[in-house]
């Protein structure tokens, strides 16, 4: 079964050139499902060389931008590309308010986006909502970032789990979000000599991790100057399992 996670950027609202702003794209047995989307998800997408129309699933984790800004050239390109075979329904889903959400870029756009478009479906999750996926299931999680922020724990039916925390700041549930997982696409934005509300640094996560027994660590939404620092070492202080920083582009198995 293929079970696997493409980092498309492991960056932040920041410019950058070695990062682009968060999206994962997630393979689950041949069909793919897309965690957040920030600006130029697009292109990403093509640079691993997979067809954009192939998404017809989307999961997002909060509303800032750095988060969500491909949703609208998304939404346009498949309206509008010439050379798009016919799609399937499009499922967005994503925390309490991005149903408002939609609806304001559909105003912004010309009422064509979401009104007049019955090829998409809009579903608002909670902590604790659960959906079944071919090959495995989804469930959202509270995290530590904004009051209806929320990250994915995937499971795949032969026993891996993949979990993505989205941003979040550390806290209790985040042991039970991580526990035991396969692989942990995980925040660390900030250094722990700049830590930041809402946000976690390598120590937090280290321990968190540590805490959880999660089997293998990707340190994703880096902030630049998180390059300038050893955050993997300073996470094997207190986290013996496997550890590495995200690199945009590529893919991890858990």
């Amino acid at each position: 079964m293929k079970f696997g996670i493409h980092i498309l950027g492991s960056g932040t609202c920041v410019p950058s050139v070695k990062r682009a702003p968060s999206g994962y794209l997630m393979n689950l047995d041949d069909v793919y499902y897309l965690f957040d989307g920030g600006s130029g998800t697009l292109r990403q997408i093509a640079a691993i060389n997979v067809d954009y129309t192939l998404v017809d699933t989307i999961f997002y984790t909060h509303l800032h931008v750095d988060h969500t800004a491909e949703l609208l050239p998304l939404l346009f390109a498949r309206k509008h590309d010439p050379s798009s075979r016919e799609q399937k329904k499009l499922n967005i889903y994503g925390p309490t308010g991005i149903l408002d959400h939609i609806h304001y870029l559909d105003k912004l756009a010309g009422e064509w986006v979401y009104t007049a478009n019955n090829n998409i479906s809009v579903t608002e999750l909670t902590a604790g909502s659960e959906l079944k996926l071919p090959g495995g299931k989804v469930k959202a999680y509270g995290t530590y970032h904004q009051a209806n922020s929320i990250g994915y724990r995937i499971s795949c039916d032969d026993g891996r789990v993949l979990c993505y925390t989205g941003d979040t700041d550390e806290g209790e549930g985040l042991i039970e979000f991580l526990q035991n997982a396969s692989l942990a696409i995980a925040e660390c934005s900030f250094p722990d000599h700049n830590k930041t509300k809402g946000h976690l640094t390598p120590t937090e996560l280290g321990i968190i991790a540590a805490k959880a027994g999660v089997k293998r660590l990707v340190l994703t939404h880096l902030y630049p100057e998180m390059d300038n620092i050893d955050a993997v070492s300073i996470i094997k202080e207190h986290f013996t399992g496997s550890v590495e920083l995200g690199e945009d582009l590529t893919e991890y198995v858990p």
